[in-house]
């Protein structure tokens, strides 16, 4: 497709080539992909879609061959010569696939072989492109990407004409299909011949620096006109765009621009919904982008929303309607049935509630050969923290929440990107993270910050997060906290809870992401806050407590995977060159506290006051016990639960009075008086005695 190098001639040594390829930094991925010299270019392997090396019938392999017999017109040749109808239509490295479906159905589009490999040392591995030039798109692109799994395809043509009018191209066999398309412009200080190659080099071969550069890019404008549209007739009833398709599709946004334009309450609300709604007509294109967006806009200034306002509304609804196309198999093919489906002015319900929609991806019915291509478990974090999960964090305030998520975001984005969510401000994180690299003497890779929590029950906000994060494609998203990223909602309500989590679900699916949660514990430090929802919905929930010097992680519930062993951690402070300081968490070699271990200041003062003459006839409750021992309410409950646990203390069951046991008062030095009595239920039923002393 494109040349390696279109100004060096044919008599340019083979250690030259390897120069070549390692300017662009590509030569290690080249060679990996089994890229050799070989006459005036290179010789190189292509493979099917399952990653196998293609052979003809008699088992010799097939290759591509880069040649530059003229500087003037290098070529791309196979090898042998005239064996194109063995030879497959895409070039793609091993994996492909596999990395196809762990991306929720992303693919990127190269404009040649060495794009391919720029994007593997990039980070990318569900990349392809297709051989003959960017202009020679496959009419059958949209069948095969499908038959790839591609739910979303992302293009960055070159900077030429040829560029351009290829990315047109690929919108068009696109336009109808499932496939969401996007093509954006890659930045022109990259000059009239850039490319994909060329940012890479411009990056510095730098991962962070190649992804933060496509972050910002502009979607290319890109007007399919009807009679471009193509037809399909794939298994999946791609179905061509009729002119009574589009005629239902023009009522509907007639309809919809007068229901937002009727609005007096709830403005930016309608507009979400009704962007949300022509979104889907948009991505089964049946309706331009430009005209609708167009005609939203307009529509929103009428009622009174700024540009500023409704731009944003807009293009976040479109984007999320636009990956979610109306069906329109059955409308066009009777007259009755196209009547019966017009929209009718003044509601919503016909637009936004259609005739059944087939089934598609979502509803598809999947057996043990389907469910062995889905991602397979894959641990972020080694028995911790598992990819494309939802996990909670919870702990009370002042327990090292932040210090921990912050150590699991840096060790994580060593491996890809990160967003951490810091809801409650990004104060005090600078210093943070420096103290984090000069403890850990590394940087912390992929990690990229959100100062503004996300109001996880509002579905546009939510819908804007995503497309703000798509282009990072991250591996892990933390949310710190969930009380900061749920204003407006009740923690306790099972209603907003749900929503939340299904906020988090959307963001999950849409990203591939897996979603870790900062939460607080309830007022009596036992359990995370709020509605039961949350617990039900994750995966996982991680409780981090704090007794004294020391942080004890545990691990609440685990889905899929053992529950992994108590861990503990302390806080250890870091001198920072500006003569600041900052902490970081540090695995501490303190196990877990057993009989011989000395006790801690507050479990001896609680068990002192346990062994009061009055409290050792009636047991003590924790009201009693913080009065007395002088123990701090959010102390009180982990240091009775770990007494509990090493037998020091008794309680018959939760509300009822803490007793001391025999084991306690050792522990003190004392011992149990002859005759005592026992402790009882609040029922009334009798407990065995303790055992004399």
């Amino acid at each position: 497709m494109k040349s390696l190098n279109s100004h060096l001639g044919r008599n340019t040594s083979v250690p030259m080539w390897r120069q070549l390829l390692a300017e662009r930094g590509i030569l290690e991925q080249a060679e990996k992909a089994g890229w050799v010299p070989g006459g005036n270019g290179w010789t190189y392997p292509v493979f099917d879609a399952d990653g196998n090396p293609l052979k003809l019938p008699d088992g010799s392999p097939i290759k591509r061959w880069k040649n530059f017999s003229s500087h003037l017109t290098p070529k791309y040749l196979w090898k042998p010569a005239g064996l194109r109808e063995h030879c497959p239509k895409y070039y793609l490295l091993p994996g492909t696939q596999q990395a196809i479906l762990e991306n929720r159905g992303r693919v990127y589009i190269a404009s040649g072989e060495p794009d391919v490999l720029a994007y593997h040392a990039a980070g990318y591995a569900s990349v392809l492109c297709w051989f003959g030039g960017e202009e020679s798109v496959p009419a059958t692109l949209a069948q095969d990407l499908l038959h790839l799994g591609v739910r979303e395809a992302i293009y960055y043509p070159d900077l030429d004409p040829t560029g351009n009018s290829s990315a047109k191209k690929v919108a068009q066999l696109l336009n109808g299909s499932s496939i969401d398309f996007r093509a954006y412009q890659l930045p022109v200080e990259l000059g009239a011949k850039g490319d994909i190659n060329r940012l890479w080099r411009h990056s510095g071969f730098d991962r962070a620096f190649f992804q933060v550069s496509l972050a910002p890019l502009s979607k290319l404008p890109i007007e399919v006109s009807s009679s471009d549209l193509p037809i399909f007739t794939t298994q999946r009833d791609l179905v061509a765009v009729t002119d009574a398709r589009r005629a239902y599709a023009r009522k509907a946004l007639d309809d919809e621009l007068t229901i937002l334009s009727d609005a007096v309450s709830n403005r930016n609300n309608q507009l979400n919904a009704s962007g949300y709604a022509l979104g889907q007509f948009v991505g089964a294109g049946c309706l331009g982008r430009s005209e609708v967006e167009a005609g939203l806009l307009d529509a929103a200034r009428s009622i009174g929303l700024s540009n500023r306002e409704a731009l944003a509304t807009i293009k976040s609804s479109l984007d999320a309607g636009s990956l979610v196309p109306r069906d329109f198999s059955e409308i066009g093919e009777h007259r009755q049935h196209r009547e019966s489906c017009t929209t009718t002015q003044g509601t919503k319900t016909t637009l936004l509630q259609p005739t059944p929609a087939a089934a598609g991806d979502k509803y598809m019915p999947l057996n043990r050969r389907d469910l062995e291509q889905l991602p397979r478990p894959e641990w972020l974090i080694p028995n911790l923290l598992q990819a494309r999960t939802v996990v909670t964090l919870f702990g009370r305030s002042g327990s090292g929440k932040s210090f921990l998520a912050l150590d699991m975001a840096a060790r994580v984005s060593q491996n890809g990107p990160v967003i951490y969510v810091a809801g409650e401000g990004l104060y005090g994180y600078l210093n943070r993270l420096n103290a984090w690299r000069k403890f850990n003497n590394q940087d912390e890779g992929n990690l990229h910050f959100i100062r503004n929590p996300i109001p996880m029950l509002d579905p546009a906000e939510v819908q804007a997060f995503i497309v703000a994060v798509m282009p990072l494609s991250p591996r892990l998203i933390i949310l710190d906290t969930l009380s900061r990223c749920m204003v407006g909602g009740d923690e306790n309500s099972s209603k907003d809870m749900g929503l939340f989590v299904e906020a988090c679900a959307e963001i999950q699916r849409a990203t591939g992401a897996a979603i870790l949660i900062i939460h607080h514990t309830g007022k009596n430090g036992v359990g995370e806050r709020g509605s039961n929802v949350l617990r039900c919905a994750c995966e996982t929930m991680i409780e981090l407590s704090k007794d004294e010097d020391y942080l004890t992680l545990s691990c609440n519930k685990m889905k899929d995977a053992p529950e992994f062993n108590r861990c503990t951690f302390q806080l250890q402070t870091v001198a920072l060159d500006n003569g600041d300081s900052s902490c970081v968490i540090v695995s501490s070699e303190k196990a877990v506290q057993t009989r011989r271990d000395p006790l801690t200041r507050n479990q001896r003062q609680l068990l002192e006051a346990l062994s009061l003459e009055v409290f050792v006839e009636c047991g003590a409750k924790t009201t009693a016990l913080i009065q007395t021992a002088e123990v701090s309410s959010g102390s009180v409950y982990r240091v009775l639960s770990v007494l509990k646990r090493l037998g020091y203390v008794r309680q018959a069951q939760s509300g009822d009075p803490y007793f001391i046991t025999p084991e306690g008062l050792a522990a003190l030095g004392k011992t149990l008086p002859l005759s005592i009595p026992s402790p009882t239920h609040h029922d009334g039923s009798d407990s065995p005695r303790y055992p004399r002393s």
